[in-house]
């Protein structure tokens, strides 16, 4: 009997791992983190279930190695460690993830636990507009967003509702299309959450989350009109820009948020920076980014001296910016080279493609999950963080483990036709 309960319980530990990892991302960076490490624990125990998964694994090292070597010419190892350590989380959820070897049911379980928790989240948010929405409504016109859950990181939190539908779609949407009954209830159900985050997301107003949404919404226009029938892909552009309208003249928060972005890039665009502009801090970061690189092309100053080369470049080119206002490149391969050099942008690249590579299929859904994945390493410096690299690890493990699954039944389904096949040849030679 107790082997029996203890079998049961190594064998449910990574789906509940995962299902409170789930929750640590949006309420607790704690958790989070005790929960990576026990997901590491079970990585290590069933490693030998890693090893059809080299490449990926080969792509993390390669996105961990400029880290962990620029460690050897940077002065400060405080920050340098704590570069290295958010990225390990990366290693630490996938691979747990992956050993675990979910199946369908479970995986399915999973991105439907996210999906509440994320609702639960975005009603926090809600109402505590409503408890002071003449305040939030006014920070709008200064660059500021309502209160949001995951230490008011609005722009991962946002990023995480756009993949969260995603997966939602892959998995409820997908492949259950022979379960008649079934699929219709979730389907029904899933569709009200889905309509429900992209309402949020325009109440939101957070960009990186309306741009992924955007992204998504023009991958799946330009797939009707190439690949279905070209009058549902116009049909999906008028739906999209009369939504758009209604939320734009409906939400103020949206509302303001778009003057804001306007006038903001009215500014910048002139080569006007007033103090606390937030896309004209974003321009600046890029353009210490790229002065950094130039300036130590071939190893970069080193991960742990980054923030004080960006700091020394505002002292000498702007020093008008305040200290909140000198932070990082918002672009994940600027980051790179400016803390490794050309070589450590090769070695970024060449991972993200190993790592990202698995999830792609002939399905428009991977190819979309894919790109939301990459945008805000594009406009944010998502690896730099804990939630950032935990929301990639999470997705990538998930969508992984679900794409080995339908491949695996697949082969199955092959296999049991070419055997009716051949009892077919067999039972005509008899």
């Amino acid at each position: 009997m107790l082997l029996i309960l203890k079998n049961n319980f190594k064998q449910h530990l990574p789906f509940v791992l995962t299902a409170i990892l789930m929750v640590g991302l949006i309420f607790s960076r704690a958790v989070l983190s005790i929960t990576s490490i026990g997901l590491a624990m079970v990585a290590i125990t069933q490693w030998r279930k890693l090893i059809p998964y080299k490449k990926l694994f080969l792509g993390i090292a390669l996105i961990l190695l400029p880290v962990l070597i620029s460690g050897l010419w940077s002065t400060n190892t405080t920050t340098w460690w704590r570069s290295v350590e958010v990225k390990l989380s990366l290693l630490t959820i996938v691979a747990g993830l992956l050993a675990a070897q979910f199946s369908f049911k479970q995986i399915q379980q999973l991105v439907w636990w996210l999906t509440i928790v994320i609702a639960a989240s975005a009603l926090y948010s809600w109402y505590q507009y409503f408890l002071n929405e003449e305040e939030i409504i006014n920070n709008y016109l200064l660059a500021k967003v309502m209160p949001v859950l995951m230490d008011d990181d609005h722009i991962r939190y946002s990023w995480l509702i756009v993949l969260n539908i995603i997966l939602l779609i892959w998995v409820v949407f997908l492949p259950l299309r022979h379960k008649k009954y079934k699929v219709k209830v979730e389907q029904l159900l899933a569709a009200i959450f889905i309509l429900f985050f992209i309402a949020y997301l325009h109440f939101l107003a957070a960009k990186t989350g309306l741009l992924c949404l955007y992204l998504s919404l023009a991958i799946t226009t330009l797939y009707l009109i190439v690949k279905v029938k070209w009058w549902l892909g116009i049909l999906l552009i008028a739906l999209i820009t009369t939504f758009a309208f209604i939320a734009y003249t409906n939400l103020p928060s949206l509302k303001n948020r778009v003057q804001y972005v306007l006038y903001d890039f009215s500014n910048y665009s002139k080569g006007i920076y007033t103090e606390g502009s937030s896309d004209g801090g974003r321009i600046l970061s890029l353009k210490a980014g790229i002065d950094i690189t130039k300036e130590n092309l071939l190893r970069g100053v080193g991960f742990g001296d980054v923030q004080a080369a960006i700091i020394q470049w505002h002292d000498c080119t702007h020093p008008s910016s305040k200290d909140h206002e000198r932070f990082l490149p918002t672009n994940q391969w600027l980051i790179y080279s400016a803390g490794s050099g050309l070589l450590g942008v090769i070695c970024f690249s060449v991972g993200l493609v190993l790592v990202l590579q698995p999830l792609f299929t002939k399905q428009v859904i991977s190819v979309m999950m894919i790109l939301v994945l990459l945008l805000p390493l594009v406009t944010d410096d998502s690896f730099e963080g804990q939630f950032g690299v935990s929301i990639v690890g999470l997705v990538v493990g998930l969508g992984v483990g679900f794409k080995r699954l339908k491949e695996e039944k697949g082969e199955a389904k092959r296999f049991e036709s070419v055997k009716d096949i051949k009892r077919g040849r067999h039972w005509l030679r008899g």
